[in-house]
């Protein structure tokens, strides 16, 4: 609303001139999917195969649009791939959850806890049996 009914722009560099141009983006945004549905909606209804066709003219009315757009993909594009870069050159050091050493105390302590379960479950059978 403010935006509305402002009498002239706001002073350049100002939170509030942050603001108007976030809404008239916005703005633009709604117009070209509001363009962009009635477009498809009659265009589906005559032509049933000119689906390709319409997703490139819609495409080019994108564009001529928002032109930003090319160029904030390419920024994108190439900060995704020096960053990828950057990622991939470091060495990798792979540490194994466990050292062979210890697999051999992780199989006794295995064992170890399956005996006390076969000895409790000893126990209480028998405990069970004195019951009755």
């Amino acid at each position: 609303m403010l935006y509305d009914t402002a009498g002239g722009p706001p002073r350049p560099g100002s939170l509030l001139e942050s603001v108007f141009i976030l809404m008239s983006k916005q703005r633009q945004e709604a117009e070209y999917f509001k363009t962009r549905a009635l477009i498809v909606a009659s265009l589906v209804s005559v032509a049933e195969n000119a689906g390709k066709m319409l997703d490139e003219a819609l495409d080019r009315y994108r564009l001529a649009l928002f032109p930003f757009l090319v160029e904030e993909k390419k920024k994108q594009d190439v900060g995704a791939k020096q960053l990828l870069k950057h990622w991939t050159n470091k060495m990798f050091k792979v540490k194994p959850l466990w050292r062979a050493k210890d697999h051999q105390g992780i199989v006794s302590r295995l064992r170890k806890g399956a005996e006390k379960v076969k000895q409790a479950e000893k126990l209480r059978r028998q405990k069970s049996h004195h019951r009755i």
